[in-house]
């Protein structure tokens, strides 16, 4: 499994980055915050490092890979998907308010601002 990837920014998507690690590219997708961070501090062949969340399943059988700039990033993140009806991609867009105002939703039972 995928846990931590290191290399330089190939390309940036609208949803995420291409990234050089070792000889292999890695298509990686970033919440909306984090790719705005990253695309502001940094240019094409920038080295960057990335905790990753692999995932995969019978229905999506093309592994998708999440980044997070922190390990407490993507442990809120494994949490935040035990929510009923928040799968890896609605929970990495949602992930771009604030960590606070989302354990608020929850705690709440409010989730409907990032169902779009």
């Amino acid at each position: 499994m995928i846990g931590y990837l290191e290399g330089a920014i190939l390309h940036f998507e609208s949803d995420g980055i291409l990234l050089l690690a070792g000889s292999i590219g890695y298509e990686v997708f970033l919440n909306p915050q984090v790719l705005e961070k990253i695309r502001s501090l940094n240019s094409h062949n920038d080295t960057i490092a990335l905790y990753i969340y692999y995932h995969q399943t019978e229905r999506q059988p093309k592994p998708v890979l999440i980044g997070f700039q922190s390990l407490e990033d993507k442990a809120f993140f494994q949490e935040f998907i035990t929510v009923d009806a928040i799968g890896p991609m609605k929970a990495v867009k949602a992930m771009g308010k604030p960590i606070s105002e989302i354990a608020l939703a929850i705690e709440k039972r409010t989730l409907i601002f990032w169902q779009d």
